[in-house]
């Protein structure tokens, strides 16, 4: 038998994500990229690569995966630290900040409307 509270719960985070989808996708970003994003910016702009799977509860190859496809889109940059090559540094591009706050923008107006 169906847990009627766990089903509605599963539905409503499948809606949200829609939503999500829909409203991050002109700025060619997917929810997940406006979250590491969004992380980021707060923050302070940049930190280490562990810091962003660490706190977003994802897998370090996930992460490694997309991080990849977020500098190859402009939208961050990487860096080795200097002494340990096993650590990144992560930050935001100017088209990824502006991306960001353009996303945001039409998150918040989302929400004013709802």
């Amino acid at each position: 038998m169906i847990d009627i509270e766990n089903y509605r719960l599963k539905r409503a985070h499948l809606r949200a994500n829609e939503i999500c989808k829909k409203l991050t996708k002109p700025f060619d970003l997917t929810p997940a990229r406006f979250e590491v994003l969004a992380f980021i910016r707060d923050v302070g702009g940049t930190c280490r690569q562990s810091e962003i799977w660490s706190r977003l509860d994802v897998s370090r190859a996930t992460i490694c995966r997309m991080l990849d496809a977020m500098e190859v889109k402009g939208l961050l940059w990487r860096a080795e630290e200097e002494g340990d090559r096993r650590q990144r540094t992560v930050g935001l591009t100017d088209h990824g900040r502006a991306c960001l706050e353009k996303a945001t923008d039409v998150f918040r107006a989302y929400r004013a409307a709802a």
